[in-house]
C-alpha cells in the first residue's frame, strides 16, 4: 500500500525554488529580473494541479540563506525566498503534496519515491524546519494528493502507484492502510457529485473517476477515454460543480470534462495549448471568479531553440477558454502551480523545470497578464506550496526525482503594499 494538496482556486497548487535575484518595489517597471542560474510535476503535473512531481534543490543549510528575489510590475511586488533546504526522502522522488498531518497549525509534506517504493511523510518542527522522514511502503508510488477523506478533520493521503491507495490520518501524523483500488496515474482531488466529500480523479490511459463513501473508501472508478499524465480541477462554467481539465491524450491540448453535478461528466471539449504540452494548473488569473488555465509546454525539446513556454488560457465565465497565450519558461518544464507568492492578493504561476535547475516564479498584473519569469535554482520535478513556518506566507516545497530530497524554500518577501 501506500499525495500535492489539491490546488485550490485562488491559492498555490503545486510548489517554488530559490536562488539568486534582484529585488525591487512596487512601482518598479514591469520587467522583471531573471534569478541567476539553476539547476525542476503532477502534479502535478498535477505536476500542476493535480498531478505532478515534486523538486529537489541543493544547498541551503537549516533556516536557509539569504532571500533572494525578483519583481514584476506596477501591482505585483517584491517575491523572495529563503534558499532552499532539503531532506532526505527516497530515490527517484517524483510527487508532493502538502495537508497539515498532525494537527498543530503548520504544513507538512508527503513524498513518493518511485524507485524505492515509499512515501515519506516529513512534519514540519513548526519553524518550517522538517523532522527526519517516516516512511509508508508503496509499490511504484507516481503520484500522491492528501485530503480529509474520511470525514473526520484530518488529511489523509491518496497514492497512485501500481494501483489507487488510501492511506487514512490517525491525527498525530501517522497512518494506516484503508484500501486499493485499480487505477494508475497522476491524482487530483474535488468533489464531483456535491455531498461535501473528497472524490478522487486519476489521469492515465483514461480519465478515473472515483466517488467517495465518505467513510474514506470509494466506489468502483467511471472510466472516460481521454487519456493524459497531468490533471486539475476548478469550477470552469460557474455553475459551483467541480470540472476536470487535462493534458489532451498525446495531442498539445487541453482538454476540460464539465461536470452535471452527478459526478459523470460531458465529453471533452479542447483547447490548444504550446508545443509539447504537459502539466495542468488551475486558477483565477483575472480576478472575475472563474478558474483559468495553466499549461507548461517543453517545446520541441531541442535546448537550443528555447521554445519552452507556459500558456495561459482565460475563461470566459461560461467553461469555454480565450486562445492561449504564451509566456517563455526555463527549459523543459515538468509541472506547473497556480498560487499567491508576494501576497498581492492575485494569483501567480510558478514553473518547475528540472532539466534547467529552475523554477520560474510569473507575476500576476491582475488581468490575466503576467510579468517575465523570475528563477529560482533548483532542482525540480514536482512542485506544491503551503505555509511551513506559519508566518501566513506561502512557501515552496519540490520534490527532486533523482536528488532523492524534498527542497523547502521559505517564503521571506516583505509583503505588497500597493500604490
Amino acid at each position: 500500500m501506500s499525495p500535492q494538496r489539491p490546488v485550490l482556486l485562488g491559492s498555490f497548487l503545486l510548489a517554488v525554488s530559490l536562488a539568486g535575484s534582484s529585488a525591487s518595489s512596487c512601482n518598479s517597471s514591469r520587467g522583471g529580473s531573471d534569478a541567476g542560474g539553476g539547476s525542476g510535476g503532477a502534479g502535478g503535473g498535477t505536476g500542476g494541479a493535480g498531478g505532478g512531481a515534486g523538486v529537489a534543490a541543493t544547498g541551503g543549510g537549516a533556516g536557509g540563506a539569504a532571500g533572494i528575489g525578483g519583481t514584476a510590475g506596477a501591482t505585483a511586488c517584491t517575491v523572495t525566498f529563503a534558499a532552499g533546504v532539503d531532506y532526505l526522502t527516497g530515490w527517484y522522488a517524483l510527487s508532493v503534496a502538502v495537508g497539515d498531518f498532525n494537527d498543530d497549525g503548520k504544513d507538512d509534506l508527503a513524498v513518493a519515491n518511485q524507485d524505492v517504493n515509499t512515501v515519506s511523510i516529513l512534519l514540519t518542527g513548526g519553524t518550517g524546519i522538517f523532522v527526519p522522514k517516516v516512511d509508508y511502503s508503496m509499490e511504484r508510488p507516481f503520484s500522491v494528493a492528501a485530503a480529509d477523506f474520511d470525514g473526520d478533520g484530518k488529511p489523509d493521503l491518496a497514492v497512485a502507484g501500481t494501483t489507487i491507495s488510501v492511506l487514512i490520518n490517525s491525527g498525530t501524523g501517522t497512518f494506516a492502510p484503508k484500501g486499493d483500488y485499480p487505477g494508475a496515474g497522476s491524482l487530483a482531488v474535488g468533489d464531483f457529485n456535491s455531498d461535501g466529500k473528497p472524490d478522487l480523479v486519476v489521469a492515465g490511459t483514461m480519465i478515473s473517476v472515483l466517488i467517495n463513501s465518505g467513510m474514506g473508501t470509494f466506489a468502483p472508478k467511471v472510466g472516460y477515454p481521454t487519456g493524459s499524465s497531468s490533471v486539475a480541477v476548478g469550477d470552469f462554467n460557474g455553475d459551483g460543480k467541480v470540472d476536470i481539465a487535462v493534458r489532451g491524450g498525446t495531442t498539445d491540448t487541453v482538454s476540460v470534462l464539465i461536470n452535471d453535478g452527478t459526478g459523470t461528466f460531458a465529453a471533452t471539449a479542447d483547447y490548444p495549448a504550446g508545443l509539447g504540452a504537459g502539466a495542468v494548473a488551475a486558477g483565477d488569473f483575472n480576478g472575475d471568479g472563474a478558474a483559468d488555465l495553466a499549461v507548461a509546454n517543453t517545446g520541441s525539446g531541442v535546448p537550443a531553440l528555447a521554445d519552452s513556454t507556459v500558456s495561459v488560457l482565460l475563461n470566459s465565465g461560461t467553461g469555454t477558454f480565450a486562445p492561449k497565450v504564451d509566456y517563455p519558461t526555463s527549459l523543459f518544464p515538468s509541472a506547473v502551480a497556480a498560487g499567491d507568492v508576494n501576497g498581492d492578493g492575485k494569483t501567480d504561476i510558478a514553473v518547475a523545470s528540472p532539466r534547467s535547475g529552475a523554477v520560474s516564479v510569473f507575476l500576476n498584473s491582475g488581468t490575466g497578464t503576467f510579468a517575465p519569469k523570475v528563477d529560482f535554482p533548483t532542482a525540480p520535478v514536482a512542485i506544491a506550496v503551503g505555509d511551513f513556518n506559519g508566518d501566513g506566507k506561502t512557501d515552496i516545497a519540490v520534490a527532486g526525482a533523482s536528488a532523492g530530497t524534498a527542497s523547502v524554500l521559505i517564503n521571506s518577501s516583505p509583503g505588497c503594499a500597493m500604490h
